[in-house]
C-alpha cells in the first residue's frame, strides 16, 4: 500500500477553488492518515465542509476525481457559527471534550447563600 501525503494534494486544489481554506483534517502532524474524513475550513467566512474522499483516489493520483468531489462542497459551504472554535474543545493531550466549560456549568447551578 502505497502512503500518500494528503494535505499536499488538497491544498493546492483549495487554493485553486477558492483561496482562503485551511485542511483542518487530516492533521499537520499526520498527512497520510488513512482515515477518509476530510475536514476543510474558511476563517473568514466561518464556513467548514467535511467530506469523505476515498483513500483509492489519493493511492490512484486521481486528481481530477477528487477535485469534482471537493469543488461543490465547497461551493456549497454555508456559514457556520463564528464563536465555536473546534481547535479549543482539543485538550492538550489531544482528547477532545464535550464542549462543556466547567465555569459556565458552576454559574448555572444553584447557589446556597449563607448569611451570619
Amino acid at each position: 500500500m502505497t502512503i500518500v501525503n494528503k494535505r499536499a494534494i488538497l491544498q493546492p486544489m483549495l487554493d485553486k477553488i477558492e483561496l482562503g481554506w485551511v485542511i483542518a483534517k487530516p492533521d499537520p502532524l499526520n498527512p497520510c492518515d488513512i482515515e477518509t474524513e476530510c475536514i476543510f475550513q474558511h476563517r473568514r467566512g466561518y464556513r467548514e465542509v467535511k467530506i469523505a474522499i476515498g483513500n483509492e483516489l489519493f493511492r490512484l493520483g486521481k486528481l481530477d476525481d477528487i477535485e469534482n468531489l471537493v469543488r461543490p462542497a465547497i461551493q456549497a459551504a454555508e456559514p457556520r457559527s463564528p464563536w465555536r472554535d473546534p481547535r479549543r474543545d482539543r485538550a492538550k493531550d489531544g482528547r477532545v471534550s464535550a464542549g462543556v466549560n466547567l465555569t459556565q456549568s458552576l454559574l448555572r447551578q444553584p447557589v446556597l447563600l449563607q448569611c451570619f
